[in-house]
Order: structure tokens, then sequence, then C-alpha cells
């Protein structure tokens, strides 16, 4: 856990020295994409547990509901954090 925090405050901070380059601005869309990326692995790899497709009818309707958040979230997060970074810099 530790190294994902270290990770997050490395990213953070060469954004923060980046934000004026003109870099930055073309970040936006590699992050989407990105983004997209691990979420179809993410979808793979849920799908292609054959345990947990075995287990779904007892996990019920929380655990769709949980899963499908977790994507909605992560999606949403995507696509505010695209905005915000194409407003920065100077896009759309």
């Amino acid at each position: 856990m530790f190294e994902i925090l270290l990770i997050l405050a490395a990213g953070i901070a060469i954004g923060r020295i980046g934000a004026k380059l003109t870099i930055t601005a073309r970040i936006g869309g590699a992050v989407k994409w990105t983004v997209c990326g691990l979420v179809g692995v993410l979808g793979y790899s849920i799908g292609a547990d054959s345990t947990l497709a075995a287990e779904l009818p007892e996990i019920g309707l929380t655990g769709i509901v949980l899963a499908l958040a977790g994507t909605a979230g992560s999606i949403a997060g995507a696509m505010i954090l695209m905005r915000a970074t194409s407003r920065k810099g100077g896009g759309k």
C-alpha cells in the first residue's frame, strides 16, 4: 500500500511540475484510454474467474451492484479527470 501512495505522490509532483508544459494538455487522451483499458482488463479478469462465476448466484444482487458501482465510479472519475485536464490545457 505504501508503494501505491508513493507512486501517487510522485505522479502528483510530476503533474505540478509539468503543469506549465504543453505536453500536459495531450495527456488527457492517454489517461482516458489507459483507464478504459484498465476497466476492460478488470472486466476480463472477473469474467475469466471460474470460481467467481460459479459463486455469482450465492453472491447475489449485492455483489453485482457493488461491481457495477465500482465500474461506474471508475468511469465517472476518468471523465472528471479528463474534463479537468482538458480545461487546464486550453483544449475544448
